[in-house]
């Protein structure tokens, strides 16, 4: 039966290619419009668009068909028509074929002719041996000795976690601590660890669809389910513990029990359990303040621990507190007054962070004796959104930061076109921090694209220090400056992953000397659905729409998405992981636009990666084709990109 659909799919991809001959245009809509008015599902049509049945391009392998051409039959296409749409034609040649002059433009050339001769004459005796099965070859020490895939890949990340942490900041930190109290189980991505089919030895990450997360989470236990606050990600594998083992119990014989002989209270006494601090008992507020990097509770005040109730026999008067010394303990700060003070210099050094990393602003010395705060909460309001923070967790404190009148002055005279002063920019040489020490500004050279779309990425080449052979490019000179600023101890995945973590657009060239063919892949998708002007969308097109990017963002060249930025790394967040981006390209491409091309101008060196199409970035952002029989001066073929709102 699995055959027999592959014949179906010729067949229908046929039909489809009559019709679009029947059609002046010779397009996709004149088909469309006609299924659509007698009630086909406009999501299928969706979805038969995206398959190869719609796909007549030369990457699309087919049977191809024999043709008669002597044959009266009126109804059987010609040659050309084959041909026009990629079809391999194949057809005798002989006595018959030659006598109608029509088809003389067919005959095969003077050079085959004699090719064929002379393989007939002189026919080569071929012996063919079947291939035996090689004897598996026998496990050595050092193979039974390797490590599996997971635990490279753990060690690997806990090292680049290890390196995130000391240079977090507390934005990130607070958001990292609330998903470890409690992972999220549908919005993060999961992974399974699967023995590879070709090889049992060899364990593969496999990504789970976002449907299936929280029940393949379910199947796993504790110990065999782990989760990444850092990336936000789970790997499960039945080898990283054991499962859930079933109680011992005789549930007939419990249940026979009477109510009086199962024992309903525990064994001990209650009252002399001290009263821990736990992330369940702390209030609320605490917990919020907690996440700015506020001290543990047995360092907030050197206190004891408190119980409901004595643990010793002794009276209450008879016990003596726990104090670090025989004075008396200092009055205790209050714990509202703590937390606002660390919030307020977590925000200050964030700001002074993001002004540095992106502009380029070094604290000028001395340090001001008095900076005035801004009081304006238009002015601090346009500041915080103008550094990518949220307004509703600044605003209790943005008044009390003292970095704020620095910044919007700093940010006013670059807007203005003001060359900055000497100590207030790393960007000219007199500065003490002066980006022209950084070492990544030495490995940084410029390259060119190969294509009509020229363009142009900074591309950094570390030489015999990389440690990945693909190379990191930036798509502009301000975020190649940034990469120049971070820390110089990070290596190209903590860069990588940096960028990946802020939606910055980059690249990971290869050389093409180093490249291989990339992977067997489904073609890219080469039309846009189609929409009357009056269509109403529901769910089950919001459903079509999730499919078929899902569909393009699943395949190996998905990666691309994530170093794309804006709303297209938006929307592949969930879908695609940060480790595939790593991983670099998947080779070189045959089909066009799938592969970008970079040289570089001095050395002459081609470099590639992978790349995705407009029609699939299009699919991906939700656009489509609406007839709406009005001209329009700024939308080719009226492409509109649609936002769905289905309750």
């Amino acid at each position: 039966s699995r055959s027999w659909y592959g014949v179906w799919m010729g067949l229908l991809s046929y039909l489809i290619a009559q019709a679009k001959s029947a059609n002046v245009t010779g397009t996709d809509e004149h088909w469309q419009q006609a299924l659509i008015k007698n009630g086909f599902p406009s999501d299928t049509i969706d979805a038969l668009l995206a398959s190869t049945v719609c796909d007549f391009s030369s990457t699309i392998e087919r049977a191809g068909v024999f043709l008669d051409l002597t044959s009266k039959n009126t109804k059987q296409p010609s040659i050309e028509w084959f041909l026009k749409y990629n079809i391999p034609v194949w057809y005798r040649w002989g006595a018959q074929e030659m006598s109608i002059p029509s088809l003389a433009f067919l005959a095969p050339l003077e050079s085959q002719i004699q090719c064929a001769v002379l393989d007939l004459n002189n026919p080569v005796q071929e012996t063919r041996v079947l291939a035996k099965r090689p004897e598996p070859v026998k496990e050595t020490s050092s193979q039974s000795a390797k490590r599996p895939e997971y635990e490279v890949f753990f060690t690997a990340r806990d090292q680049r976690n290890a390196r995130r942490l000391l240079h977090e900041s507390p934005t990130d930190r607070q958001t990292r601590l609330n998903r470890e109290r409690k992972p999220p189980t549908v919005s993060a991505p999961v992974f399974e660890w699967v023995r590879s089919e070709d090889d049992e030895n060899v364990w593969c990450r496999v990504q789970v669809r976002r449907a299936d997360r929280e029940e393949t989470l379910g199947q796993y236990s504790e110990q065999q389910r782990r989760y990444d606050s850092f990336s936000n990600e789970w790997d499960c594998c039945e080898e990283f513990g054991p499962g859930d083992e079933e109680d011992d119990w005789d549930y007939d014989r419990l249940l026979s029990f009477p109510d009086e002989s199962i024992p309903t209270t525990p064994p001990y006494d209650t009252s002399t359990v001290p009263v821990i601090f736990t992330p369940s008992s702390v209030p609320e507020q605490l917990l919020d303040s907690e996440r700015l990097d506020v001290p543990h509770v047995h360092s907030l005040r050197r206190a004891a621990v408190y119980s409901s109730k004595p643990t010793s026999t002794e009276p209450m008067s008879q016990l003596s507190p726990v104090h670090s010394s025989s004075t008396s303990p200092e009055p205790p700060i209050p714990m509202s007054k703590l937390f606002r003070s660390r919030k307020i210099d977590a925000l200050n050094q964030e700001i002074l962070d993001l002004l540095h990393l992106h502009y380029g602003f070094t604290i000028p010395l001395p340090l001001p004796r008095s900076t005035p705060l801004l009081t304006s909460e238009a002015e601090s309001k346009r500041l915080v959104r103008f550094l990518g923070l949220s307004w509703d967790q600044c605003r209790p404190y943005i008044g009390q930061v003292p970095c704020t009148s620095l910044a919007k002055s700093y940010l006013d005279g670059l807007a203005a076109g003001h060359r900055p002063k000497d100590d207030d920019c790393d960007l000219n040489m007199q500065n003490r921090l002066s980006l022209s020490m950084s070492e990544r500004c030495h490995y940084l050279r410029i390259v060119e694209s190969v294509g009509q779309d020229a363009r142009s990425f900074y591309l950094f080449d570390f030489g015999d220090r990389a440690e990945v052979p693909w190379k990191l490019a930036l798509t502009n000179a301000a975020d190649a400056l940034l990469v120049c600023r971070l820390d110089p101890r990070f290596r190209e995945s903590d860069i990588v992953e940096y960028l990946l973590q802020h939606a910055i657009p980059f690249r990971t060239f290869l050389h093409m000397d180093l490249a291989s063919a990339a992977p067997r892949q489904t073609p890219p998708p080469t039309k846009l659905p189609i929409r009357a002007s009056n269509f109403q969308f529901g769910v089950k097109d919001y459903d079509a729409y999730v499919r078929q990017r899902e569909m393009i963002l699943t395949q190996p060249r998905g990666r691309v998405a994530l170093m794309r930025g804006g709303i297209i790394w938006r929307l592949s967040t969930s879908v695609v992981n940060f480790s595939s981006v790593l991983q670099g390209p998947t080779g070189w491409s045959p089909i066009p636009n799938t592969m970008v091309t970079v040289r570089d101008p001095k050395t002459n060196e081609l470099f590639i990666d992978d790349n995705l199409t407009d029609v699939e970035l299009s699919l991906i952002s939700g656009t489509y084709v609406c007839h709406t029989g009005k001209p329009s001066p700024f939308l080719s073929n009226l492409q509109v990109s649609l936002s769905f709102r289905c309750s």
